[in-house]
């Protein structure tokens, strides 16, 4: 439950509610956790995508990995497989490649 004002998601589902996406990156994950990550999976379904926007589709590239460098992949030395949702511009396989970590489409 959101307190700072009242969220109509019926008005506002269809584009990313700032608040929650402000939520997500302001989020304090321990680094102690990130050994324990051995598979990703990035789907459609999965319950931050409506968190974010209520009413996504999918049918745009909102979520999409856009950028993604080596040493931010390296910072989880057990990632060894990743389920992704198919990307437009998918550039960022050879980094996945590099750190030895299996990439798939969903």
């Amino acid at each position: 439950v959101y307190e700072g004002r009242e969220i109509d998601v019926d008005e506002e589902g269809y584009e990313p509610i700032q608040e929650a996406v402000d939520w997500f990156k302001a989020l304090q994950i321990p680094v102690t956790l990130a050994d324990e990550i051995t598979e990703l999976v990035m789907d459609g379904g999965n319950e931050i995508f409506g968190q974010i926007i209520p009413f996504w589709d999918g049918e745009d590239d909102y979520f999409d990995i856009r950028n993604v460098s080596e040493e931010e992949i390296r910072q989880f030395k057990n990632l060894k497989r990743m389920e992704v949702m198919p990307q437009e511009n998918w550039n960022e396989m050879e980094v996945f490649e590099k750190c030895g970590i299996e990439v798939s489409e969903i």
